[in-house]
């Protein structure tokens, strides 16, 4: 496997294995909605006059002041939900052959290595290395098991088909606004996705009957971050030292990402979504804490 180059300057780096990965590329409808244009008109200013007659006049004028600003309100809501509907409906911009390239090597050379740093680990460990997750790369949306074959965005992993699935155009999009940290946050993203193949090899349940679901869920969510940063921790040489505040800067990013272009504002498989939970400080301790011990059992499992 091609050794890391340093932070941001991936470019160059092309997996050993990159012909073993399968590239699945869906386009998304484009959704367009019309936008409207209210216009209202003016209102006379009431006529100043004394007596009983007048204070009646300015009441009315008052009561007409109430109303239309209330219906200026609700039409502004209207317009809201219309004009927030076409921006969140909206699909990535997209990307080119080139840029495509990249990204895919990059992931690439993070997965092989996610996947070698993990066997060792378990060998060491004198545990049998579970079977490799399968790298699947697509743009937009592709269907999943997990999601009852409804489409799916963004990075996910699915435990019933065992299949790491990275949207390439998502994750364009979230280098750029890594900027120079691009190819680190990139490679967070697979450590991140690739953990949550591990700790299911492990025999992690993906959820329980109890009584706190949503409790167990982010406690498994931070127990995956913590093995996130424990490959951090043995990657170290070859991707650099990240920074406390890098992985919550790089999941509040990509959360953003998800709710303009992906979910619509809501999420679309909450079970997959990677950046949902947006506890961010607890999520960047749990990546630390991983990254310092470099040992999973260091890892709090879900109560």
């Amino acid at each position: 496997m091609d050794r890391f180059p340093g932070q941001g300057g991936w470019h160059s780096a092309i997996p050993a294995k990159a012909k073993r990965h399968r590239a699945i590329m869906s386009d998304t409808h484009e959704i367009h909605t019309s936008s409207r244009s209210i216009s209202t008109g003016d209102i006379p200013s009431p006529s100043r006059r004394s007596g009983g007659r007048g204070r009646s006049s300015a009441t009315k004028s008052i009561l007409i002041t109430l109303l239309f600003a209330a219906g200026i309100f609700v039409l502004g809501a209207i317009l809201w939900q219309v004009i927030g509907f076409k921006r969140s409906a909206e699909p990535l911009p997209p990307i080119s052959s080139e840029r495509a390239l990249i990204v895919a090597r990059r992931i690439g050379v993070a997965f092989e290595d996610g996947q070698q740093t993990w066997r060792d680990w378990f060998v060491a460990n004198r545990m049998k290395p579970p079977i490799s997750a399968e790298l699947v790369l697509f743009s937009n949306a592709r269907p999943s098991p997990c999601s009852g074959t409804a489409p799916v965005g963004g990075p996910f992993y699915c435990p019933l088909d065992d299949k790491a699935s990275f949207d390439l155009v998502l994750l364009n999009q979230l280098e750029k606004r890594m900027d120079r940290e691009a190819g680190l946050g990139t490679a967070i993203v697979v450590a991140r996705l690739y953990a949550e193949h591990v700790l299911h090899a492990l025999g992690v349940p993906e959820s329980l009957a109890a009584p706190d679901r949503s409790e167990f869920t982010r406690e498994r969510t931070l127990q995956a971050d913590c093995f996130a940063g424990v490959w951090a921790g043995l990657a170290a040489e070859r991707i650099g030292t990240v920074a406390p505040g890098f992985y919550s800067r790089l999941l509040l990013r990509g959360k953003l990402l998800m709710e303009m272009y992906v979910n619509g504002g809501k999420p679309d498989q909450p079970s997959l979504d990677i950046f949902l939970f947006d506890d961010f400080t607890r999520r960047d301790e749990a990546f630390q804490s991983g990254l310092a011990s470099r040992d999973p059992a260091s890892c709090q499992a879900p109560r």
